[in-house]
């Protein structure tokens, strides 16, 4: 393993990543053609079940002899083992770099993640090592200010270093342009899932991008990174804010719009939730100073 990779994932935490993929091992059932089990009309394979048959199913896998005795169309349905295809989308903007968790305990040893971009590329990197010692594919794309291409996909652990060194190549920077991503996002015939790790501040074109995807029958999920301090909010004494974005700065007395601000912000991460569930993707809301590992369990238990 590279330097780069103790220095993304630290061991206690890649011990955690193998302890995930253990439990994965025993709750679905795998082959080393990957974890991933799909039934699929027709292909060969092994039988799984009949069902009635509908407008658009091909003639060839009517069961006739099973219609003759039951007097309706019935269809076979067979179960195939195949890869899967993951690709993870990591927002690198400007927003990213806040953080007020730095001086928390991390129970893997060393310093806990301190900012939302440094969260997200631990849950990054412990997702990437999951996805390649299953035996999928894994693409990472990474939407900054740099317009940085997409790395192609790459299966096998080897392919770690290569995440590493995309994600400690730079920091967060300019705004995120998901819709570059998202439109060169090659999605071919496997399975797919999309995974989109982001704070959600700057892209309002996010999720129709995201729905085209879901429409082409790929699994989306958004992870919505959020700083604890984002939602409390506990700033009393006047204070500068500065947008990290734009570099817009002002001088404010939080004590004047603190009871509004929390409101709107739940509002907007309500928002946020219903808005992907109605379009058919999967979030999870990820605080910065929630435990890694619990959250990589019940993602990926979900």
């Amino acid at each position: 393993m590279s330097l780069g990779t103790q220095a993304v994932l630290p061991s206690a935490l890649l011990d955690q990543a193998r302890s995930l993929e253990l439990w994965l091992q025993s709750a679905v059932r795998g082959s080393t053609a990957g974890r991933h089990r799909a039934k699929t009309l027709g292909g060969g394979g092994e039988f799984a079940e009949y069902r009635d048959y509908r407008p658009g199913d091909e003639l060839r896998h009517i069961d006739w002899k099973a219609a003759a005795r039951t007097d309706r169309l019935v269809v076979r349905r067979f179960e195939s083992d195949r890869r899967a295809d993951v690709h993870l989308v990591l927002d690198r903007s400007a927003s990213m770099s806040f953080g007020t968790t730095g001086g928390l305990d991390a129970p893997w040893g060393g310093p806990w993640p301190a900012s939302k971009w440094e969260m997200a590329r631990l849950l990054c990197a412990a997702l990437s090592f999951i996805v390649l010692r299953g035996g999928d594919r894994l693409g990472l794309s990474i939407a900054d200010g740099a317009a940085s291409a997409p790395a192609p996909l790459m299966g096998g652990q080897g392919s770690l270093g290569l995440v590493a060194e995309l994600l400690v190549a730079a920091e967060p920077q300019g705004t995120g342009d998901f819709e570059a991503v998202l439109a060169g996002l090659s999605v071919g015939p496997r399975r797919n899932l999309i995974v989109v790790i982001s704070d959600l501040l700057q892209e309002e074109s996010l999720l129709p991008l995201l729905a085209r995807h879901r429409a082409s029958r790929t699994e989306v999920w958004v992870v919505h990174v959020v700083d604890p301090a984002e939602i409390n909010f506990p700033y009393e004494e006047p204070t500068r804010f500065v947008d990290l974005e734009t570099s817009a700065e002002s001088s404010l007395n939080p004590r004047d719009f603190a009871s509004t601000y929390r409101a709107e912000f739940q509002a907007f991460l309500e928002e946020q939730e219903r808005a992907c569930r109605g379009a058919g993707v999967n979030y999870r809301r990820l605080r910065t100073d929630a435990p890694l590992d619990a959250a990589l369990m019940e993602f990926l238990d979900r």
